[in-house]
């Protein structure tokens, strides 16, 4: 961490190693706010790092839930119906808002997705998410079969979404304003992964 620069402005400029050639074909995906062409601007160091990064070749869904953009940025081969996915995904995420009653702590979402021949997993961020998963858990092009394996891909999307408020926002006071230098302890960190309350 930059000590003694925690709140200043930060910026990030992206470019080839060598400055004779071009990215070509990749793109770069990220949620941080773009000032132009692979550069970009975070409030501060904190929030630099609450916003992955990745360059790559994508496939690219874009899609909007009450009027916010959404994007997907899919890495790996596959052979995904995106169209399928978009609109269960836009189902999903109605939901969610909807059972916030409309308070949404981002005005942009998007989630990194890896696709791998073998894999599954997700971490949160502030307005975005980094997935993994296998290709059997992709809808498949030109289908529209909800299989187990597509619906475990669903509830990976829709559980790290709902980071975005549970966790992300809502979180144990320590967590607002971390203190990078040390560990920041909390007991509270049973309950964000997901409890059943019964009444």
């Amino acid at each position: 961490m930059p000590l003694g620069f925690e709140s200043d402005l930060c910026e990030l400029n992206i470019k080839p190693a060598n400055q004779n050639q071009t990215l070509g074909n990749w793109s770069c995906a990220t949620g941080l706010t773009a000032l132009g062409d692979m550069n970009f601007t975070a409030r501060n160091y904190q929030d630099l790092i609450d916003h992955p990064v990745e360059i790559a070749y994508f496939t690219k869904l874009e899609f909007n839930v009450r009027g916010i953009s959404h994007k997907m940025a899919i890495t790996g081969r596959h052979n995904a119906n995106i169209k399928c996915l978009a609109k269960d995904l836009v189902i999903i995420y109605t939901h969610h808002i909807d059972f916030f009653n409309g308070i949404v702590p981002f005005d942009k979402y998007l989630f990194l997705t890896l696709v791998r021949t073998n894999a599954y997993g997700g971490l949160e961020y502030k307005n975005s998410s980094s997935l993994i998963c296998s290709r059997k858990e992709m809808p498949v092009l030109g289908e529209h079969n909800i299989t187990p394996e597509y619906t475990r891909f669903l509830a990976l999307c829709s559980h790290e979404y709902f980071h975005a408020w549970w966790i992300k926002t809502i979180k144990p006071d320590s967590f607002h304003q971390l203190d990078l230098n040390t560990e920041n302890y909390t007991q509270q960190l049973w309950i964000f992964e997901g409890f059943y309350l019964i009444l």
